[in-house]
């Protein structure tokens, strides 16, 4: 049977969604960062743009604009894959079937995909909340653009981003408890008594009690100097807990 012709967008605007053929499509966040960097150097900033990301470790979405975006997707999974099969002597395919597309044609759908995208990995069930998930593009809107298009959603008019995405998107948003930057910086102060958290043997546990109080992910990263990526993993061993609850 032959394939259906895929849906043409008249704004040239796309929600992409791409699946690993039962192996995940990235190993490592090295791996995420050569995806992502790939789509840097394919998006010219005049046919090609890209307006967000989300890249789970087994799928991935974006939204991109693309006169042809079959070209577009065709050579990002030749360049990714190349990298992929050479990184880890694999054969065979490593995306799922074609990659599925839906069009955007209204500033309306453009705003709800791209909230979409942002709050998938939560949906997913990966993360508490989608904001401390490291690889979307939801933090290029509120710090430094690396590859996306943040001005593009400046255009619909007045418009707030991050009261945009407290909206539900196919789940119960919960309403997030900001710290103030100067109550963090006290708290930081407070579990490390002012000195380098690198040297501190119990880290861990700091890291842990900081998102306990209610710190995010990137606050807590932009005052100890640690990657987001050790921030959001610290988790304390059973047997610490069990420690930590005897004294």
């Amino acid at each position: 049977m032959a394939r259906r012709a895929r849906k043409i967008s008249r704004s040239g605007m796309y929600h992409i969604i791409l699946s690993g053929n039962n192996k995940p499509l990235f190993k490592s966040n090295d791996d995420k960062n050569v995806f992502l960097n790939l789509i840097g150097e394919l998006c010219d900033g005049n046919v090609r743009e890209i307006y967000a990301y989300c890249l789970l470790d087994n799928e991935c979405s974006l939204l991109v604009k693309s006169k042809d975006i079959s070209a577009f997707m065709k050579s990002l999974q030749i360049r990714y894959a190349s990298f992929y099969n050479s990184q880890y002597a694999e054969k065979g395919r490593l995306f799922k079937d074609r990659f599925k597309s839906i069009c955007i044609e209204t500033d309306e759908e453009f705003a709800e995909n791209l909230r979409y995208i942002h709050q998938y990995p939560e949906i997913k069930g990966e993360v508490s909340d989608f904001r401390d998930f490291e690889y979307s593009s939801f933090d290029e809107y509120n710090d430094e653009a690396l590859i996306c298009d943040t001005d593009y959603i400046n255009k619909m008019g007045k418009f707030d981003f991050n009261s945009f995405h407290n909206v539900e998107s196919g789940i119960k948003m919960k309403k997030r408890v900001v710290v103030e930057e100067e109550e963090a910086k006290k708290l930081v102060y407070e579990f490390t008594g002012g000195k380098d958290i690198m040297k501190l043997q119990e880290r861990n546990e700091i890291l842990v009690r900081l998102k306990e109080k209610g710190l995010s992910v990137r606050q807590i990263a932009r005052l100890t100097g640690i990657n987001r990526g050790p921030v959001f993993n610290a988790k304390i061993p059973e047997e610490k807990k069990m420690e930590i609850f005897l004294l």
